[in-house]
This record gives structure tokens, C-alpha cells and sequence, in this order.
């Protein structure tokens, strides 16, 4: 099978790319990729759309092993699986309508509620509420 691995790279510690794969994740899915006998393209998708489109065009991948994002705005997560769906190409992971709306996460809340779904209830705390105990009433371990 021919699989092109889209992703972002990490090539910097800037809080921009702390989601983005280290050239050592990258490494370790294609070996593991290979060595169930397929072959795998490493796409990074940093650059215009086009070039991407382009190369996935050229490669003509069985499938999109996918874990790139967008850069930018409320859309970012879901970009490039809506552009995959658009090129007709098979992509793993969810869809970008899943991933716009998990993105938000008082949205993602609601979405459940109204399935019945419990979900934990947000709070927002200032540096005040915490001095006058505004924890104490939670059981730990908590999610912060």
C-alpha cells in the first residue's frame, strides 16, 4: 500500500509548533509503517496548499496517514482532513467536522449534554478565588 504521512514538523521550541511532530515521531511511524510492507511518502505540510495537492497528486497514496493541522484560526484542526475529503483521498483519524467542533470545547460540551453525555463543568479561576479556597471543595486528583 502506498501511504503518505502528512504532518507538521517540529523544528523549533516555539509555542506555535508545540503540537508538531519531532523528526523521532516521524521516524518511529514510518519504520513502523515499512516494516508491515508499505510504502510511506513523508509529506510536511508547511508551505502553499498547492504544493501539497501536488505531491499527493504525483504520489497517488492508497491512503492518507494523516497528522498535520493548520497553523491558524478555528478551522486549523479540520483543514487538512476537508482538503483530503475534497481530493477524494482516504485519510485516517477523524473527519474536519469532528475536529472543528472538538476544537471548541464549551461547543463539544453542549454537543454532549444534549446526548445526555456528563462531561466535566468548566471553571474559570483567578489568582483571588484560589487564594480564598476556590479549589478546596474539589476531589483530587483533578484536570487543570
Amino acid at each position: 500500500m502506498r501511504i503518505a504521512l502528512t504532518h507538521n514538523l517540529k523544528i523549533t521550541d516555539a509555542i506555535e509548533e508545540a503540537e508538531f511532530d519531532t523528526p523521532e515521531t516521524i521516524d518511529g511511524i514510518v519504520r513502523v509503517l515499512e516494516k508491515a510492507g508499505h510504502r510511506v511518502d513523508r509529506i510536511d505540510v508547511t508551505g502553499p496548499a498547492s504544493r501539497l495537492v501536488a505531491r499527493l497528486e504525483a504520489f497517488a497514496p492508497d491512503l492518507i496517514f494523516n497528522t498535520a493541522e493548520g497553523r491558524r484560526g478555528r478551522m486549523r484542526r479540520g483543514f487538512y482532513p476537508a482538503l483530503f475529503e475534497e481530493l477524494g483521498m482516504p485519510a485516517t483519524g477523524s473527519d474536519a467536522y469532528a475536529l472543528c467542533v472538538t476544537l471548541d470545547k464549551g461547543l463539544t460540551k453542549k454537543l454532549l449534554a444534549g446526548f445526555g453525555i456528563p462531561s466535566p463543568r468548566g471553571r474559570l479561576l483567578t489568582r483571588e478565588a484560589l487564594r480564598a479556597g476556590g479549589l478546596d471543595e474539589l476531589p483530587y486528583p483533578v484536570i487543570a
